[in-house]
C-alpha cells in the first residue's frame, strides 16, 4: 500500500475513533456516573444502625467537650463546608435518604442520625460525589465535589459554618477502605475513590478551639 493510501487509511481510522468517542463517550460516562451515584448512595443511606453497630464494636468512647464557637450573625444562614486547601465551598444538605441525590448535586450531605458540629456525641459525617455529573463545569466540580479530597494532608484545616457558628477542624488521619475505621474523629469526610468502586477515601479531623 502506498504511503498516500496509508495516510488516508490512518486518517479515517483516527477520525472514526474521534467520532465514536464524541458520539458514545458522553453516554458511557453518564452510565458510569449513574452507576457510581447509585452505588455511592446505597452505601451512604444504608441503615444508620450499621454505623452505630460499628461505633459500638470499635469500643471507641468519644470524649465530650463543652467548647462552642461564638454565634456570629454575619455568617451565612445556610450551613456550608469550606475547604480552602482544595477549593471546596458548598452547602451542606440535610435531605432524607430518598432525596440524597438532589443534595449531592448541590454539594455535601450530612449523614443523618449522626452528630452535628453543635451536638458532638457522635461524629459529624459529610459525604460528597468525587466526580459529579457530565453537565458540571470544571469550576463547579472543583467547588462542589470531593474530587480533590485525597490531596488533603494532616494539618490542613476545614471550616464548617453551622447555624451561624464557624467550626474549624484539622485533618489528623487519612484512609482508603470500605468502612469508617475511626469514630473518635469529630468530623469525617468521605467520597468514592473511583467511579465504580467500593473503596472510599476518608479524611478524619479533630475540632480545633480557635
Amino acid at each position: 500500500m502506498s504511503t498516500w493510501l496509508k495516510g488516508i487509511s490512518r486518517g479515517f481510522f483516527v477520525g472514526g475513533l474521534l467520532l465514536t468517542g464524541l458520539t458514545f463517550g458522553p453516554r458511557v460516562y453518564g452510565i458510569l456516573s449513574d452507576r457510581m451515584g447509585t452505588a455511592f448512595i446505597q452505601i451512604l443511606t444504608r441503615p444508620s444502625t450499621s454505623f452505630g453497630d460499628s461505633l459500638i464494636q470499635s469500643g471507641d468512647k468519644r470524649p465530650e467537650r463543652a467548647y462552642q464557637p461564638a454565634f456570629n450573625a454575619t455568617l451565612p444562614t445556610q450551613n456550608r463546608l469550606i475547604i480552602a486547601e482544595i477549593g471546596f465551598d458548598a452547602p451542606i444538605g440535610e435531605n432524607v435518604a430518598s432525596e440524597v441525590e438532589e443534595t449531592l448535586r448541590a454539594g455535601a450531605w450530612r449523614v443523618g442520625d449522626f452528630g452535628t458540629p453543635y451536638a458532638r456525641k457522635m461524629p459529624t459525617i459529610l459525604a460528597a460525589h468525587r466526580y459529579g455529573y457530565l453537565e458540571w463545569t470544571n469550576a463547579y466540580r472543583r467547588e462542589h465535589s470531593f474530587y480533590n479530597l485525597p490531596k488533603l494532608k494532616n494539618g490542613d484545616r476545614v471550616e464548617v459554618i453551622w447555624n451561624q457558628r464557624k467550626y474549624v477542624y484539622e485533618i489528623t488521619e487519612s484512609a482508603e477502605s470500605e468502612e469508617i475505621t475511626n469514630y473518635r474523629a469529630d468530623l469525617i469526610l468521605y467520597t468514592c475513590k473511583f467511579l465504580d468502586s467500593k473503596t472510599r477515601v476518608f479524611k478524619y479531623a479533630t475540632l480545633v478551639e480557635v
